[in-house]
């Protein structure tokens, strides 16, 4: 496997595992909507928004190694 195959994987892998931690904390915010106060809110919310800000710069990351292997 080339070195850029490799980098490719290994990013797709930690997209997965952002995406999934995104997903979790969605639900836990939903399903916890009236149980949190004001300040747990605000930091799970930012907690999601740097989740959500590295989720695309890896996918920015993949997208550009994509484009330099072809």
């Amino acid at each position: 496997m080339k070195p850029a195959e490799i980098e490719i994987r290994d990013l797709k892998k930690e997209s997965a595992e952002v995406l999934s931690k995104l997903i979790n904390l969605d639900d836990f915010l939903q399903d916890h909507e009236g149980g949190l106060e004001y300040e747990q809110k605000r930091l799970l919310r930012v907690q999601r928004t740097i989740l959500r800000s590295y989720y695309e710069v890896l996918k920015q990351r993949i997208y550009a190694f994509k484009a330099e292997k072809d």
